[in-house]
């Protein structure tokens, strides 16, 4: 519908964002999209730059479950 319709997206380039359990399995929790209504090209730098940015929106959820863990721990509300 999106390619079809309204927005008449013409492009996409996802990278998947992964997370360690407990377990030490990894698992893919969302992905790092970037969408646009013109047809476009990547390379090489550009793939590189939408790994950082997976990567680092990676660390955000790593650093944001560690501050819920520790609240947990301690007996507070977190977030």
């Amino acid at each position: 519908p999106l390619v079809q319709g309204a927005p008449y997206l013409r492009f996409y380039a996802g990278m998947p964002i992964w997370s360690k359990a407990k377990d030490g399995q990894s698992y893919i929790i969302g992905s790092f999209c970037l969408l646009d209504q013109k047809p476009r090209e990547f390379n090489t730098e550009q793939l590189r730059s939408l790994q950082d940015l997976a990567s680092l929106a990676r660390e955000e959820f790593g650093a944001i479950s560690a501050e819920a863990q520790r609240a947990r721990c301690l007996g507070v509300s977190s977030l």
